[in-house]
């Protein structure tokens, strides 16, 4: 568990943040909750279903994405829903988008957690090198270099991370609200992608029943 004084110290982080970026009120927010992050294993499981998920998004054979999951041993650890989706989704060029945004920004998280890049901070758009990263699943590559390759990010980091996204989606919010005009800091979006992610790797919650409330 983190301390009450690590948790507290985060909290100081994220409000000097959200000052730098115009936030002039104090998020009302209890402090998070102190799980320490999930084993490493879990979470490289998970960042390799969401490339999976991705691939098939962007027009990987629905057959050639179950395949490598299948022979990775990762099937048990899809979701119903997640299964349903690369049973049945059809590849759209103009639509594409519309799902895979959402899953490269958690995927990004992830790969930022498992020390693959040296920051996700939310300004930061999406590294062109992160598809290379991972195996290659058209080619029906092996995860185990992928695997070999990662290691947890510093768990101070995690959790500031975790707060000033807790913090950030709460401030977004509040604009939107007070029928503030001022342009998001980033895109709602990739605030709630980026969050999911890092809230789930502080939980003990399935990757669909994560919480974002505010």
């Amino acid at each position: 568990m983190y301390s009450s004084t690590e948790l507290r110290d985060a909290r100081d982080r994220s409000l000097k943040r959200l000052a730098a970026i115009g936030c002039s009120t104090s998020p009302p927010l209890p402090l998070l909750g102190g799980d320490e992050p999930r084993m490493l294993e879990e979470i490289v499981d998970r960042a390799l279903i969401l490339e999976v998920l991705v691939s098939v998004s962007e027009g990987l054979p629905n057959d050639a994405g179950l395949d490598w999951l299948v022979s990775d041993g990762l099937m048990s650890k899809l979701e119903s829903d997640e299964v349903k989706f690369l049973e049945m989704y059809r590849y759209d060029a103009l639509n594409s988008w519309t799902s895979t945004g959402p899953i490269i920004h958690s995927l990004f998280t992830l790969t930022w957690v498992l020390s693959l890049f040296d920051s996700a901070d939310f300004e930061r758009t999406i590294p062109d090198e992160l598809a290379s990263k991972f195996p290659s699943i058209e080619l029906t590559e092996s995860s185990n270099e992928f695997r070999q390759s990662c290691k947890l990010a510093d768990r101070i980091d995690i959790l500031s991370f975790a707060d000033f996204a807790y913090c950030l989606h709460w401030w977004e919010r509040e604009k939107s609200l007070r029928g503030m005009n001022k342009s998001p800091y980033v895109p709602d979006f990739v605030v709630r992608s980026r969050r999911h992610a890092i809230e789930w790797v502080l939980s003990n919650d399935s990757w669909s029943s994560v919480s974002l409330d505010t």
